[in-house]
């Protein structure tokens, strides 16, 4: 039976990512259907590289989505083989052009900050049910940004949230606790 990775998604954005306020942005604009979810189940660098690329073309052309998630369940299981796969993915778009339009995040189920410890709580805002890139409108971020008191405190905020859940807290949110 196949996996139907965008209900799966859009319950770990419910659930998550918007249940927990991770992205005080998410919100509306996944109410509003403004979220465009892609599933490339090629496993090949190229074949992702190129799916990112497709969608961003789209994204430029079609301003009903404000943002996309592209899901790759294929790709690597390895968080630092898919996250530099991800930082030669941001070097693209900057070479194409797209980096003036669009920015990326990477998320992975075994996402992990580079100044954190591999099992530290904070991590877990990067963690998703499978490997994926965000793509988002640099105006859009800058406009939320700058309308939103304490932005910049987010991921403080996240961090100080995770840290305060219980391990059954944990593990309610975040099944591969």
């Amino acid at each position: 039976m196949k996996m139907n990775y965008k209900n799966n998604i859009n319950a770990w954005i419910k659930k998550t990512v918007i249940g927990l306020n991770l992205c005080p942005f998410a919100k509306s604009p996944f109410q509003q259907g403004e979220i465009q979810i892609i599933i490339c189940e090629s496993s090949e660098d190229d074949t992702i590289l190129d799916s990112l690329l497709a969608e961003m073309e789209q994204l430029k052309l079609n301003s009903k989505f404000k943002t996309s998630l592209l899901i790759y369940p294929n790709a690597s299981q390895d968080f630092l083989s898919f996250y530099n796969l991800f930082k030669d993915c941001e070097e693209v778009i900057d070479q194409v052009g797209y980096g003036k339009d669009f920015q990326i995040v990477c998320f992975h189920p075994k996402f992990y900050f580079e100044n954190l410890d591999e099992s530290a709580r904070g991590n877990f805002v990067n963690r998703s049910p499978y490997p994926l890139i965000h793509i988002l409108n640099r105006d859009e971020v800058a406009a939320a940004m700058s309308s939103s008191k304490g932005a910049e405190n987010i991921s403080y905020n996240n961090e100080k949230l995770l840290d305060s859940f219980t391990s059954a807290d944990m593990t309610k949110h975040f099944p591969d606790y």
